[in-house]
């Protein structure tokens, strides 16, 4: 499905493509991105795309019923704001971004059309510290794996962990310093970092990007001297899901260590595959809300995969199906949890297509955990609190595991 730009007369022209945008997400098959001729044009294009994003806030954002005259507020502020952006660029970046950030929570944001040709700068101006956590970007792009290839893991901005070897690491950057602002450097694979230090003081450094660490796998399995299994999986995924519960089928009576400090959650199925795997059938998992309507949630029937010793790994990057996971587990007193507070992250989330062939991500369940609390905006607790630094890491020492090694030691004895 093409559209002939140049063939759209002005006046007629805004017309018509305002009506083809404003049906086009039902469909399937996404409008291919081009760029309007014309000022009548991108006005209609502006239009179309604002006025099925705040469509779909207002009718499928879980607390829609409550939250209807405040969003009829925020689009009386931004609409003049967005049919007066020039470009597919100042529409997502300068108009939808901060109308979204606005809503403080996460799982929302958009992302413009696939075929949109991404500049720097607003890329840039997204990771930025201290801007709103909430942000649009490319897809598959987050703030974490942006700056992996310097060897840096941030969450909402903030370093929480370094890769030993990596440029940032060589460089000396701390734990806890705030990324403030990224800009291009005077070469190819170059980047000028300001870092806001726990001092508040601002540091300066240039980090060489044409040395990223090897390619992450998306699970890794080891065994620690004390013969304690140790899985990571980065997401909720099915495939992650089908390893880990092959690995389970044999795991060791020393105990099992899950790592979800990189996890970023994922298909609410397969978290409930995995605790079905770890608790007993009809275990209470967590409460959905939509609109004061709660459903409670629950393990299905099925014979439970490992019942050993388990302690799961936490941090500020395990977010959405990792933090549920987490908090059942621990309500259920099955697992010890070492770390950091977690994201904070737990709505549940569906993506919506929109006219051009962006998308739109709204939160359509929020979610309280199984003793009643809610995780969004206030994170999973861990047990046992333990961080890395930059000069363990630099000893090649991961203080996380070997506290969570400890703990299953401890309770052998």
């Amino acid at each position: 499905m093409n559209i002939k730009w140049a063939s759209l007369a002005r006046a007629a022209g805004a017309v018509a493509l305002s009506a083809f945008l404003a049906g086009a997400w039902r469909t399937a098959e996404p409008m291919p991105w081009r760029q309007p001729r014309t000022a009548a044009e991108q006005k209609a294009y502006n239009r179309a795309v604002f006025d099925q994003v705040w469509t779909l806030l207002d009718q499928r954002h879980f607390e829609s019923a409550s939250r209807r005259a405040a969003w009829r507020s925020v689009r009386a502020r931004h609409l003049p704001l967005a049919l007066q952006a020039p470009d597919t660029a100042g529409l997502y970046y300068q108009v939808l971004a901060p109308m979204l950030n606005a809503a403080g929570e996460s799982h929302v944001g958009a992302s413009p059309p696939v075929d949109y040709k991404q500049t720097w700068s607003p890329v840039q101006a997204s990771v930025a510290a201290g801007r709103p956590r909430i942000f649009i970007a490319p897809r598959n792009f987050s703030d974490g794996d942006a700056l992996r290839d310097i060897g840096v893991s941030l969450a909402k901005g903030e370093v929480i962990d370094l890769i030993k070897g990596g440029a940032a690491e060589r460089a000396g950057v701390e734990i806890g310093w705030r990324i403030d602002q990224i800009m291009p450097g005077a070469r190819r694979y170059e980047r000028r970092y300001w870092f806001r230090q726990e001092s508040g003081e601002f540091r300066s450094l240039t980090l060489d990007h044409s040395r990223p660490p090897p390619p992450r796998m998306p699970y890794e399995r080891r065994f620690l001297p004390s013969g304690a299994l140790v899985l990571r999986f980065d997401a909720f995924q099915k495939a992650q899901i089908d390893w880990v519960l092959s690995q389970l089928k044999n795991a060791p009576p020393e105990g099992v260590i899950l790592d979800l400090r990189n996890n970023s959650g994922g298909a609410v199925a397969e978290n409930e595959r995995l605790l079905g795997s770890l608790l007993p059938a009809c275990s209470l998992i967590g409460v959905h809300i939509v609109n004061d309507r709660r459903t409670m949630l629950f393990t299905q029937p099925g014979a439970e995969t490992y019942a050993g010793p388990l302690v799961l790994l936490i941090s500020p990057r395990s977010a959405s199906a990792a933090e549920v996971a987490a908090s059942a587990l621990r309500h259920h007193g099955r697992a010890v949890l070492i770390g950091r507070v977690s994201a904070g992250e737990a709505l549940t989330p569906r993506a919506f297509r929109l006219p051009d062939g962006g998308s739109l991500q709204v939160p359509v369940y929020d979610l309280y955990d199984p003793a009643g609390r809610r995780i969004e905006g206030a994170g999973v607790e861990p047990d046992v609190y333990a961080a890395p630094t930059l000069a363990l890491i630099q000893a090649g020492r991961d203080p996380v595991l070997e506290a969570a090694d400890a703990a299953l030691i401890s309770g052998r004895r």
